[in-house]
């Protein structure tokens, strides 16, 4: 069991490695072989396809964010929660990016915004009354967690540990006073506002 699981994360890394200069589609069973270094039995030994490969880099990552999530929290702002996700971000920024990346498998990014979304509904326990509250709702939802995953990108793409303050802050902001607040800050006083958006 051991040497089977060492071959499985060979699998998996030679996956991420091909996945950083060829898109998904178009990565074979022979690819990923000759990058690690198996051969074509041993590979189906351990899965069935290409898409069961990708399926457990996936999988594999996400089962370690949600153990982190419930750990610290995904909407934790003290420092020291912040400082544990930017360290969960740095030591998994290969797989966060090639995983998100355009040669990414299109799903992953998919599934780990519903595993972003099961944490907001977790946190809040939402009580919709009537159809507003839910577009309310899932317009909020849909904005957390688009601001969960560019942060996650973000680190990823940036491992500067000096980002950690100015990230802090940002994420305080934009859940304090919202996205317009943030926008309106940091606009141009000095270009006209296009009528459309008064």
């Amino acid at each position: 069991m051991l040497k089977k699981n060492h071959t499985r994360r060979e699998l998996q890394k030679a996956m991420l490695a091909l996945l950083t200069s060829k898109p998904f589609a178009n990565i074979t069973v022979n690819d990923l072989v000759k990058q690690s270094h198996l051969n074509r039995s041993t590979f189906y030994r351990c899965y069935d396809d290409k898409y069961d490969l990708i399926r457990s880099v996936e999988d594999d990552f996400i089962a370690k964010f949600m153990v982190f999530r419930k750990q610290f929290g995904i909407f934790n702002l003290e420092n020291d929660a912040l400082e544990a996700k930017f360290e969960f971000c740095r030591a998994h920024a290969v797989t966060i990016r090639t995983l998100l990346s355009v040669n990414g498998d299109p799903r992953f990014e998919r599934r780990l915004r519903q595993e972003i979304d099961r944490a907001v509904d977790a946190k809040f326990q939402l009580k919709m009354k009537n159809d507003l509250d839910i577009m309310a709702a899932n317009f909020a939802k849909s904005s957390l967690s688009g601001a969960v995953m560019y942060t996650i990108g973000f680190i990823a793409s940036n491992p500067d540990p000096k980002l950690v303050v100015p990230l802090e802050q940002n994420m305080k902001r934009l859940i304090l006073n919202g996205p317009w607040q943030i926008l309106e800050e940091i606009s141009d006083p000095d270009k006209e506002k296009n009528p459309d958006t008064k």
